[in-house]
Order: structure tokens, then sequence, then C-alpha cells
């Protein structure tokens, strides 16, 4: 299980307690973006909005993510998923997903550390 938490301020959080693809949902749609996993030429393809349906331009084009090898789409998404939620925080995402027992004990650092 997964929390969902702002890069630059672990304090606003956007769920808990989450599964991979609910948390990869959560980052890939944040401020009005988007994303699509389809099937092509065998791969499962990720692509995630250049822009927000919020913005006057909307959401501009879908760049590919990832790919991936899989059987069917149920465990394409499942693998998306799991290589969503450990690259998020990077460049491309705004929102960071992290287990919440590592988060829980960040936050435990945090706060030993504002305590010193």
């Amino acid at each position: 299980m997964y929390t969902v938490f702002n890069t630059n301020d672990s304090s606003e959080i956007y769920g808990r307690g989450m599964s991979a693809e609910e948390a990869m949902s959560e980052i890939l749609r944040y401020d009005g973006h988007d994303f699509t996993i389809e099937l092509e030429d065998d791969f499962w393809v990720l692509r995630g909005s250049t822009g927000s349906r919020y913005s006057m331009a909307g959401l501009g084009r879908f760049n590919t993510i990832t790919e991936v090898l899989a059987a069917n789409e149920s465990e394409a998404t499942a693998k998306i998923a799991e290589y969503v939620v450990s690259h998020s925080g990077l460049d491309w995402s705004k929102l960071e997903a992290m287990e919440d027992s590592v988060f829980d004990e960040m936050l435990a650092e945090i706060e030993r550390q504002n305590a010193e």
C-alpha cells in the first residue's frame, strides 16, 4: 500500500493506503492531466498528457512514459503501475508514491529532526 504526496511538501497528502494502480492514477491525473494504456505492436504503452484539461491549451500531446510486455491488459496495468510508483517524484511527476510504512518512517525522522 502506498502514500501519494507532493514531492515538494510531504505534508500535502493525496492518498494513503492506496494500491499501486490507485497511486498511479492519482500521480498521472494530478492537476487535470490524464493518461492512456494501449496495446501497440505487442507492447502495452503508457502515455501521459503534456498538458492539463484545466489549461486553455487542454491535454496537449500524449507522450510515451513506458511500455511493457504482458499477456493481457490487467497484467500490463499492474506492471505499469509498479513502474510509475517506483519512478514517481522524478521530473515528470509533481507527486510521489512511497510505501505507507516508509512514508511513516520518513515523517517520524522529520519529527525527530525538528525536535532537536
